[in-house]
């Protein structure tokens, strides 16, 4: 068996470690540095491998602790003062503790198992090696879990630092707790295994039901204690009571039978494993080859034949153009179900949470406070806007349903066409996104003027601006990384490097803004200030380099 998880070992490292060197290869600086002859050099695989391995561990940790501290600890740290005070250190830790068991010990009975996962690594070692399903699970299983285990002791320990302070006693909560939240993953585990074979599918697989147990655990976890606390004014006593049960004898004594009642069933009673993992170890799930996820990432902008057929007074209103703008007037009209629903979609939601929102301040006055002071909310609407644009959906509609083959003609890549083209597309993407960040600036007037306040002050109309800003900022975005960088190949595969990376570094710019408790005037000049010069020098570099690199790959 050790030789085995010797074996996996190898493979992961060697996916890691080449992964990382055709990264550096395909980066221009780096490519010439980088010989082909270094993917034979075992010795420095080999150490490379070790510290990579390292790294991505250390990580799984940072990211256990940042995972904990946001869904568990900020929170209960957004309630107003009074209401912290009255909870006192064990209610508060309490509330940590009844969010992090619902949304990572419940809800994960129904939405993971490491031991059904399809990997590469698994791929390999049972389909091409003929390793036993059952041997494999023996040779990664519980290191897996001992590693997520770990993880999440160290963020647990830093929420009960936090809540309950520094001490050895701490330490002896942390691991109390975390060994309950672990019975739910060692329980999850034999439920899914169980489950999947009478049921002759995994359940985790079931995006629908995965769905509909993330919305009831949101609910439960986040609007329940809301609610509560401001209806009945208090929720710590339960939160208080549930810690209690949780560090007891008794909630110890119930961990260690529920894990070594699904120890016992993974290892003893379960028998099907050839069955249930050949059932979850398809291409489909894995990329193996590349090609599978490529078209699972465009299936989305598929189009339907039903989907050339435009209404007669919109195809009038096209023919009156010429050019390009017929051409992209047609090509977006074809594509009104998807690219225009889905933003009817994001209006029926932001409508919806005003409207409930609206009533809860018309029925319970305390809310009235929160929402007159939405502009020190502008941290969380940076990453609100960047999730909900339809930018990057667009230009895999662009690519996929026109550009893969418009881009084999001449005529089609000179770069009076090219920019042409960019400037048309630029606003039609706009134009989808704008009615988004309008209702969300008309969500805030209603809520603001529901509770009382001004709708025009300085800092609302500075909010009003950004958003309208940061919608044109992600338009630019994501067409200036398609333009720009090109990150498709004909195979509909995703192999720029450098996309990634900036598009990852967007993305991880919002996110870090969301984890800003208050924006305040001076975060909002940032804001704008980040937004225009970011869009001026990415339309610049639209236009200077865009005609070069704007090709089939």
């Amino acid at each position: 068996m050790l030789s085995l998880s010797k074996t996996i070992f190898k493979i992961k490292s060697a996916y890691l470690v080449n992964g990382v060197f055709y990264f550096l290869k395909r980066v221009p600086l780096l490519k010439q540095a980088i010989s082909d002859n270094v993917y034979a050099d075992s010795t420095t695989k080999t150490a490379l491998s070790a510290i990579f391995v390292a790294i991505k561990t250390l990580l799984s940790f940072v990211f256990s602790i940042f995972y904990v501290l946001l869904v568990a600890v900020l929170p209960v740290e957004l309630f107003s003062e009074d209401i912290r005070q009255g909870m006192g250190s064990e209610g508060a830790l309490g509330m940590g503790v009844y969010v992090l068991l619902i949304l990572s010990g419940v809800m994960m009975l129904f939405m993971e198992s490491t031991i059904l996962n399809a990997s590469k690594e698994k791929y390999i070692a049972i389909r091409f090696m003929r390793v036993r399903p059952k041997d494999y699970m023996k040779a990664t299983f519980l290191f897996g879990k001992l590693k997520l285990a770990v993880g999440f002791y160290l963020g647990i320990s830093v929420m009960v630092f936090i809540f309950s302070g520094i001490s050895l006693r701490s330490l002896g909560r942390a691991f109390v707790i975390l060994l309950v939240l672990m019975s739910f993953r060692f329980l999850g585990e034999a439920f899914q295994l169980m489950t999947s074979k009478k049921l002759k599918r995994s359940l985790f697989r079931n995006t629908k039901l995965v769905m509909i147990v993330i919305l009831i655990a949101l609910i439960v976890a986040y609007g329940l204690p809301l609610f509560y606390v401001y209806l009945k004014g208090e929720f710590w006593q339960f939160s208080t009571l549930l810690l209690r049960g949780v560090c007891s004898p008794v909630g110890v004594i119930l961990s260690l039978l529920v894990i070594a009642f699904s120890l016992y069933y993974i290892y003893r009673r379960f028998t099907s494993w050839q069955q249930v993992t050949m059932m979850n170890l398809k291409q489909e799930y894995i990329q193996v080859d590349g090609k599978k996820t490529a078209a699972a990432t465009f299936k989305e902008v598929e189009m339907k034949e039903s989907d050339l057929t435009v209404n007669q007074r919109r195809m009038a209103v096209i023919n009156k153009k010429k050019g390009y703008a017929y051409f992209q007037a047609l090509f977006f009209a074809r594509h009104n179900r998807l690219l225009f629903h889905p933003v009817l979609i994001r209006l029926a939601i932001i409508w919806v949470c005003v409207a409930l929102s609206a009533i809860t301040i018309l029925f319970v006055p305390e809310f009235k406070k929160p929402f007159l002071a939405l502009p020190n909310y502008l941290p969380v609407l940076v990453f609100i806007m960047y999730v909900i644009n339809t930018g990057q959906k667009s230009t895999k509609a662009m690519f996929y349903n026109c550009d893969n083959s418009m881009l084999k003609f001449n005529f089609y890549r000179k770069p009076g066409v090219i920019l042409k083209n960019f400037n048309i597309r630029l606003r039609y993407v706009m134009s989808y996104n704008f009615p988004i960040s309008v209702s969300i600036c008309l969500g805030v007037m209603v809520l603001t003027a529901l509770s009382g306040g001004d709708i025009f002050t300085r800092d609302l109309l500075l909010l009003y601006t950004c958003v309208l800003m940061l919608s044109v900022l992600f338009c630019v975005h994501h067409l200036f990384l398609y333009y720009v960088l090109q990150p498709y190949t004909t195979d509909l595969a995703i192999k720029n490097p450098l996309y990634r990376l900036i598009s990852q570094g967007m993305y991880i710019l919002c996110f870090v803004s969301y984890q800003i408790r208050r924006g305040g005037f001076a975060f909002t000049l940032i804001v704008l200030g980040v937004t225009v010069v970011y869009s001026a020098v990415a339309l610049v570099l639209v236009y200077k380099f865009s005609p070069k690199y704007f090709r089939v790959k």
